[in-house]
């Protein structure tokens, strides 16, 4: 508190109740920036805030940050479930005979960017099964062990879907053919209409482009404001 004064930031009685629980260095650290005085910090060579800042002024970023963070977090969990189920269940449906088809680059788009995405995807799958195969593993996820041991190392897709990130997924999507592509369109366009008063339809490159911008979102969650400006 005598070290915030002294710097120009003024403070109440309620400043400590909220340093103790929520950390000097995640409020004050991290959200300072937007009310430092640079030419004063210059002269002293510590921080020093601008006139009439007030540690609440530094709380209320905090807070408001954080609130959307959690709306972002939110938001893009839930986008993130609906592709991944949509994604598992149209690929595993145009791929049903075959034992994980998506370790198969002959299911993927032949040609072009979507092709080449899926050669570097490809790898990152085989990985995650190797390292489940793996009893010493450290980060073993038990329903991918169930399906190696108990299905002779068939994981169905909507099983290994559980351990991608947004990221893997949304790559996952730009890696498929014109067909399954269309076919997952198709599905948001559905839903859609059953989640609204009217429908709408819903392209492949409307997908590409919306999750595009949620996959950034969800980076954007990771960092506080100050970071951003």
């Amino acid at each position: 508190m005598q070290q915030l004064n002294r710097r120009g930031l003024q403070t109440d009685m309620r400043t400590p109740w909220i340093l103790e629980r929520e950390g000097y260095y995640s409020v004050v650290n991290g959200y300072k920036d937007p009310f430092l005085d640079k030419e004063a910090g210059k002269r002293t060579h510590e921080d020093r805030y601008l006139t009439g800042t007030s540690f609440n002024d530094l709380y209320a970023l905090f807070v408001f940050d954080r609130n959307l963070r959690f709306l972002l977090f939110r938001m893009t969990t839930l986008s993130e479930a609906i592709l991944k189920t949509i994604c598992s269940y149209e690929f595993t449906k145009e791929n049903a005979e075959e034992k994980n088809p998506y370790l198969n680059i002959a299911n993927y788009a032949e040609t072009g960017k979507a092709h080449d995405k899926a050669v570097l995807l490809i790898p990152k799958l085989e990985k995650i099964i190797s390292l489940n195969r793996n009893p010493r593993f450290p980060d073993r996820k038990e329903y991918l062990r169930h399906c190696l041991e108990e299905y002779e190392g068939e994981v169905p897709l909507w099983v290994l879907c559980n351990d991608l990130t947004i990221g893997q997924i949304y790559w996952f999507f730009q890696a498929q053919g014109s067909v399954v592509r269309g076919n997952i369109a198709r599905s948001f366009t559905a839903l859609y209409k059953d989640s609204h008063r009217h429908g709408e339809e819903i392209t492949s490159i409307q997908l590409d482009k919306i999750y595009r911008r949620i996959d950034n979102a969800r980076i954007l969650a990771h960092f506080r404001i100050p970071a951003l400006t």
